[in-house]
């Protein structure tokens, strides 16, 4: 099976095939790759209704485009959490007590606000956690409140 970036593989002669082959032996990064193409083809059929199609070679170059874009912004992003004096990692509580940590998430386009909290003991052990969905509309800054 042949595609059109040159990633064959002899004696494969089905789609199901083919993934299969590519994510046994593919390295990590044709990997991601692999997986982001699958992701903006699924996009892409999905906005066809909106009438802003791509050809597959546009999805393609767009989605290896942001996967360069995207793996160098966690670069040095990891970079720059690595030479931060003031990073804080979590603590564990006292012997014997329980630490809830919480957490809220919005988007501004959606109606409604995502909260979580996860317990854990004092040797950082999982203890229970729970989600909760609140309809409403919140600033970003005002659902961390």
């Amino acid at each position: 099976m042949q595609t059109d970036v040159g990633w064959q593989y002899q004696g494969v002669n089905s789609l199901m095939d083919w993934f299969l082959a590519m994510f046994v032996l593919a390295s990590v990064d044709k990997y991601k790759l692999i997986l982001m193409v699958c992701w903006a083809l699924w996009t892409n059929r999905s906005i066809v209704w909106e009438y802003k199609e791509q050809s597959p070679s546009q999805v393609f170059y767009m989605t290896s485009r942001f996967l360069q874009n995207w793996t160098a912004v966690v670069a040095s992003s990891l970079a720059i959490a690595a030479s931060s004096d003031h990073l804080r990692s979590w603590q564990r509580p006292p012997e014997g007590w329980m630490k809830v940590n919480v957490d809220a998430s919005t988007g501004l386009s959606l109606s409604f606000v995502g909260l979580d909290a996860i317990v854990r003991n004092s040797y950082g052990e999982f203890v229970a956690a729970k989600v909760w969905r609140y309809p409403g509309f919140f600033s970003p800054k005002n659902t961390e409140l």
